[in-house]
């Protein structure tokens, strides 16, 4: 088991919703930055996520699974109400590691005025 951090991030945007916001609408920018350290069973998943100009307050945020172009189901709740510079931690297994290698999980960060999402962005490997 190696102990070496795997780097990952996600650039956040309302051009990445689905469907995309209107560029009247998306002003709001954000970014995730996040390391994962191998463990036992999976990896420690340590978080950190900023965001800017807004249309409200960030009702909460969230990683979820799919394609560039879908929606898809929850897989992480990361905070909720959400301000600009939350952070924590959380378990990821194996397989969403092998899903953020493929592009498969993305960041979503939702507000009232955008209940399906506002700022969203794959993750990546840095």
């Amino acid at each position: 088991m190696s102990a070496t951090a795997i780097g990952v991030r996600a650039s956040l945007s309302g051009s990445h919703e689905v469907p995309a916001l209107s560029s009247k609408v998306a002003r709001g920018t954000g970014r995730l930055v996040g390391t994962l350290k191998q463990t036992k069973t999976g990896y420690q998943f340590n978080w950190y996520l900023t965001f800017r100009n807004l249309s409200g307050a960030a009702t909460f945020a969230n990683i979820e699974r799919g394609s560039a172009k879908k929606r898809g189901p929850n897989v992480q709740f990361l905070c909720g109400p959400c301000k600009s510079g939350a952070h924590g931690s959380f378990y990821a297994s194996p397989g969403e590691l092998a899903l953020i290698q493929k592009g498969g999980l993305y960041v979503n960060v939702r507000t009232k005025r955008h209940p399906a999402g506002e700022l969203r962005g794959r993750l990546a490997k840095k």
